[in-house]
């Protein structure tokens, strides 16, 4: 008697029936056709296989193996090569980044002379252009030179990318507020009217306040942020940067600002000449901004630099697929020197170095060299390889396929035999004398299909005691006013040990009570039918005789000692249940009266307090001791809407998958969540609880439940 899960048992249609059902957990199993359960299995290959294959796998262990030398060998090939390819990049880009970079600072230091000199003065401005100018054809890579001051001051000549002309612009005393700017040929002077008049203030500009901000320290200048820009018509778009260097009067107030500006469109350029392959990319990214994201600064194939906001392009989100890959590498962090990448268009030796970093500067070189430019030559050779490895790989397995025919011969002979023995032909014989092995196994097989016949005809005797023992439980429950009863039965095997029926043991009979008996047979099976069947005879020869229920009890508990000597026993539980009477000279509420062999009385549920409560109870269990002596008990006064469930330990001892037990106090609880709806619908609820509380796990013994909920007449 231990744990239990199936289903509850199918009803009839009157919904009153109670088919005991065999445990439907367990192995999925087909039937064959003299009723033979046998697990299901998965076919597996077959030995026409399984030969040939075993044949060819040291053909297919030397492919392997060549094959994977040859891709090591090709990627550290490949590996070389990018490493060559990179430090070649990284050494002429960062030459030319270094450059650029120390003639803004020369240039800027330079200025900062003329300023303390005097040829610079500030309250001359216009006096600056010829310096100027000089200087930006001096050093192409310059596109401006500038200059800003506290009084809100300012001058600047400016080289637009792809212009001929440059842009002079001057604010100071005589130009009332504004900026005048003029657009000048290479030997132009300015001319009497600007071209264009804007208000300006240089202390606004980003340049400007980076420059304020070095002032102090040893050296008072700074790179301000990579920026776009572009002429005030939209023209000329392209990414630049200033060296702004601070100018201090005597007591280290702050004079003003000097800029000097570089374009980073020559970067490209320049990177656009680099040997990087047949499809090979480099590209310059500064530091993450404030969402982490490096900003492109120059590549190899003209990426756009600048979106069509004119806002600076991430180069993770980069259109080509090479950068955004690499890029988005970058970001992980956790890595330095190179790396392969895997990215849409396969994969992708990554190498990426620091410039100008000693001079201030966060930038970052990208070299990306895909695999497939370094390797396809030896892929190729490659291919051919493996096309003369398949072609040897095909002559073994046509080689032995034929061999494996000519040598499972016996075993396909063994295996129809075994399908016809499994089809029910057990008495059929087999004998081979190819092999000694397939000789022993094909004897076994023979004794095996004996087995087999004997193991049928018992599973043919099993089903015809399942369906004896179901015919022996009740056809329906019992119709009685006053009175809704319901019924279940669960088997975990064909055929098993509770028990449950509705009986006429009393002579007060008649006066429209109905008397039950519930009971559990140590184990299940065979042996706990029987046994079960003696006792449900011994209790219908006793109806009508006007035997009490203890006497009852003691008449079975008789009869098995007789048949088991002891040796067996089971749990009963006998009730007399009396329903409330509902006419005027007969008030009185529902009554109880039982008789318990080990069995538990149940339990009743009150609807005055709605509370469930264990009915007293034991009793030593049937045929263990002879003579014992049976105590009865009884209970008057229950008032309509009470509950009585009695049932058999399959159901409370029920455990979940972690070994926890249903017990009593659950079936209480759901017993107490179910007590206002009908007899069958609380058999059912009780029942899909301890389903729901077993989740799965399989119960491993019978459970029945009796319900009977007391109505008014």
């Amino acid at each position: 008697m231990g744990a239990a899960q199936t289903a509850l048992s199918p009803r009839t249609a009157d919904g009153d029936r109670c088919v005991p059902t065999p445990s439907t957990h367990g192995p999925e199993r087909d039937t064959d056709s003299q009723g033979l359960n046998a697990p299901r299995i998965a076919p597996g290959p077959s030995l026409r296989l399984i030969a040939p294959l075993v044949l060819m796998l040291p053909v297919l262990v030397v492919v392997g193996v060549v094959g994977w030398i040859g891709v090591s060998q090709s990627r550290r090939d490949a590996r070389e090569v990018a490493n060559r390819v990179s430090e070649q990049v990284a050494v002429r880009v960062g030459e030319r980044v270094a450059q650029h970079v120390r003639l803004a600072m020369r240039v800027s230091e330079q200025n900062a002379h003329l300023v303390a000199a005097g040829p610079y003065r500030p309250d001359e401005l216009r006096s600056w252009l010829g310096t100027m100018r000089a200087q930006l054809d001096a050093f192409p890579s310059l596109s401006g030179v500038a200059w800003g001051d506290e009084r809100g001051h300012a001058a600047w000549l400016v080289r637009y990318p792809g212009a001929t002309s440059v842009e002079f612009a001057v604010l100071d005393d005589a130009t009332g507020g504004l900026v005048e700017q003029f657009d000048l040929a290479p030997d132009e002077s300015p001319r009497d009217e600007p071209d264009r008049r804007l208000p300006y203030d240089p202390r606004e500009r980003p340049w400007y306040r980076v420059g304020a901000a070095a002032l102090g320290v040893p050296t008072p200048a700074a790179w301000s942020d990579v920026y776009s820009w572009a002429r005030a018509d939209g023209t000329g778009a392209t990414l630049g940067i200033s060296y702004a260097r601070a100018i201090a009067a005597e007591d280290g107030s702050l004079v003003g600002v000097l800029d000097t500006e570089i374009e980073l469109g020559s970067l490209s350029a320049f990177m656009a000449t680099l040997d990087l392959g047949k499809s090979g990319v480099a590209f310059i990214i500064d530091a993450g901004a404030d969402d982490g994201a490096g900003r492109l600064i120059a590549s190899s194939i003209g990426a756009p630099l600048v979106d069509t906001q004119g806002e600076r392009v991430a180069a993770r989100d980069a259109a080509d697929p090479r950068m955004r890959s690499a890029a988005r590498t970058g970001e992980e962090g956790g890595w330095s020197g190179r790396r392969a990448v895997a990215s849409p268009v396969g994969t992708l030796w990554v190498a990426r170095a620091p410039l100008a970093r000693e001079m201030g500067l966060p930038w970052t070189l990208y070299v990306v060299t895909p695999e497939d430019d370094l390797i396809a030559p030896v892929r190729a050779s490659q291919r051919r390889t493996l096309l003369m490895a398949l072609g040897a790989v095909a002559i073994t397995l046509t080689l032995g396929i034929v061999v494996a025919r000519l040598a499972i011969r016996p075993v396909l002979r063994l295996r129809d035999h075994v399908r016809r023995v499994g089809a029910g032909e057990h008495e059929r014989r087999i004998e081979l004398r190819s092999v000694r092995e397939l000789g022993e196994l094909a004897r076994d097989i023979n004794a095996m299909a004996s087995d087999l016949l004997e193991g049928a005809r018992m599973r043919d005797s099993l089903r015809l005691a399942m369906d004896v023992q179901q015919a022996l439980l009740p056809a329906a429950c019992p119709r009685t006013p006053g009175l809704d009863i319901a019924a279940r039965c669960v088997y975990c095997d064909e055929t098993g040990g509770d028990y449950y029926d509705f009986l006429a043991l009393e002579e007060s009979e008649g006066a429209g009570g109905v008397s039950i008996a519930i009971g559990d047979v140590m184990g299940h099976g065979v042996a706990a039918a029987l046994l079960m069947a003696t006792a449900r005879a011994v209790l219908r020869s006793g109806e009508g005789h006007g035997v009490t229920l203890p006497e009852h009890l003691a008449r079975v508990n008789e009869q098995l000692v007789r048949d088991t000597g002891g040796r067996r026993f089971m749990t009963m539980l006998l009730m007399r249940i009396v329903p409330p009477c509902s006419s005027e000279a007969c008030a009185s509420g529902g009554s109880l009266a039982w008789s318990t062999a080990g069995q538990p009385a149940g339990l009743l549920y009150r609807p005055d307090d709605e509370r469930a409560s264990m009915l007293p109870g034991d009793g030593f269990p049937l045929g263990v001791v002879e003579g014992a002596a049976f105590d009865a008990q009884t209970l008057d006064g229950i008032p309509p809407g009470s509950v009585l469930l009695v049932a058999t330990d399959g159901l409370f001892e029920a455990e979940s998958p972690s070994g926890e037990a249903f017990g009593w106090d659950r079936v209480r609880g759901s017993l107490e969540r179910h007590a206002a709806r009908s007899a069958a619908e609380i058999a059912e609820g009780v029942y899909e609880d301890l389903l729901a509380f077993c989740d799965g796990k399989r119960i491993g013994d019978d459970v029945s439940l009796v319900v009977a909920r007391f109505v008014q007449g």
